[in-house]
């Protein structure tokens, strides 16, 4: 007979099963589409009305059933939303082989009047944690003498250490392996009608002629930040795109209103209670890995993106983000500049996918209280 305990921890084991099932099968494929509202009183009254469409860290790999589902579902949604300008903010690759996914996105997204991209510290170089983490067994077993397995065995425990560190006291994380063909993914790029701007500028002529200026910085981990950009006071609205948001954060911009970044996922992993479980590193720390907030005086907006660094997501769905931009005030608000959310769309929830299991562990669960109830 099973007791009260066995029962217990059969429940527990299934929950965490089924939690780490759809983290890592269902959750990242859960695109969801959040639309904002941001306004300010130095917008030009001819730009009221320019929506912007984000994409951010789609770290794409280039195989996967996952990668290819939410590859499906970022083209579905993005076809129903209409854009002036699309802004891309770095890690299109997890490594070479996203270059094929980024051709087919890039290919199949509805056309825009302009299309502007910073890099991200991934697009540069392929992280690979899981050689840290499962290779310290295979590693031990390769011949060679025993200084040189004792050096291996020494090099693996302090990554290991230097990664478990990092975790805990949200610091950045690296384990580069090699370089990306940084090259291939430009010229992608550009045969799709996407400017990069690499510590650059780009004015937007449409619709207000000398009125709205981008700004796109280099990735600050992995980029070069060699030839930094200096930006003057002007008339113009300007928008600056930095792929890690402590490029703003750690530098003053004059004359920028709205910092647009990603860089954190949100997270990626966020439990009740706890919350996010690292925020990539960056000085807005777990509280603050994704959203709106002030920042030297500016509005600063963190989306968290669209994949993954490892192949898990929990409570932190990807997202895909619409912007449109007013000079007169949001339904509902006075303030002189600040967002407003519009509305959150995307596919089924958590607990739809949840539910039928739930409906199977009740009858357990129920088991369990009726034992407890004899037992007294």
């Amino acid at each position: 007979m099973l007791t009260a305990a066995w029962i217990l921890a059969l429940i527990l084991s299934i929950g965490v099963i089924l939690m780490i099932a759809y983290a890592h099968w269902i959750e990242p494929t859960l695109v969801q589409v959040r639309r904002y509202c941001f306004w300010h009183e130095a917008l030009p009254e001819a730009l009221s009305g320019t929506r912007l469409l984000i994409f951010s860290d789609l770290h794409f790999k280039g195989y996967g059933s996952v990668e290819q589902k939410k590859l499906q579902n970022i083209i579905a949604h993005s076809r129903k939303l209409p854009s002036d300008i699309q802004l891309f903010l770095g890690d299109f690759l997890h490594d070479d082989g996203g270059l094929s996914s980024v051709k087919t996105l890039l290919q199949a997204l509805p056309p825009a009047p302009a299309r502007l991209a910073v890099l991200g510290n991934h697009d540069y170089v392929t992280y690979d944690l899981n050689r840290v983490i499962f290779n310290l067994v295979p590693d031990m077993k390769k011949s060679g003498a025993l200084g040189q397995r004792a050096r291996r065995l020494a090099r693996r425990l302090y990554e290991i250490w230097h990664l478990s560190t990092a975790l805990a006291l949200d610091l950045p994380l690296r384990a580069p392996t090699k370089y990306n063909d940084i090259n291939s993914l430009q010229e992608q790029l550009q045969r799709a009608g996407v400017q990069v701007l690499h510590n650059t500028t780009w004015d937007w002529l449409d619709k207000a002629p000398d009125s709205l200026q981008f700004v796109g910085i280099n990735d600050i981990t992995e980029g070069d930040v060699n030839d930094p950009i200096a930006l003057a006071p002007a008339s113009k609205f300007r928008i600056l795109l930095t792929h890690n948001p402590d490029g703003v954060l750690l530098q003053d911009w004059p004359g920028v209103q709205l910092v647009l970044s990603g860089h954190t996922h949100g997270g990626q992993i966020v439990l009740p209670v706890l919350g996010s479980v690292h925020s990539q590193g960056t000085h807005l720390g777990r509280k603050n890995a994704s959203g709106w907030r002030r920042s030297n005086g500016r509005w600063l907006f963190v989306t968290c993106g669209l994949g993954e660094s490892f192949p898990f997501r929990f409570g932190c769905r990807p997202e895909l983000v619409q912007i449109e931009l007013r000079r007169d005030h949001c339904p509902g608000n006075q303030r002189k500049s600040g967002w407003q959310t519009l509305d959150v769309t995307g596919n089924r929830n958590c607990s739809s996918y949840l539910s039928p299991v739930m409906s199977l562990l009740k009858p357990l669960a129920e088991g369990l209280r009726l034992r407890a109830r004899i037992k007294k």
